[in-house]
């Protein structure tokens, strides 16, 4: 995450790009599956952020997780 304030959450993307979403009374902020508070997230976490275009293009936070987990990788399997 590049920055987070209290109307704004602005990820930091491949090739120098960043998204920002608007974040709302009804954004949700999560970390292993419970509720945490906004400032509880700080510049340079980890975060995955879902969300959803508002009438005017604008992109709204819905949920901003903290520390998402990576899928598990498949154990490697040994030739037999």
């Amino acid at each position: 995450m590049k920055s987070i304030s209290k109307k704004e959450i602005v990820l930091a993307m491949p090739e120098d790009q960043s998204v920002a979403f608007h974040i709302s009374h009804k954004t949700k902020f999560v970390k292993d599956s419970k509720p945490i508070k906004p400032a509880a997230v700080g510049a340079g976490a980890t975060v995955m952020v879902e969300g959803k275009r508002d009438a005017l293009g604008n992109t709204d936070a819905v949920t901003v997780t903290l520390d998402p987990k990576p899928a598990a990788k498949p154990a490697p399997q040994n030739p037999s």
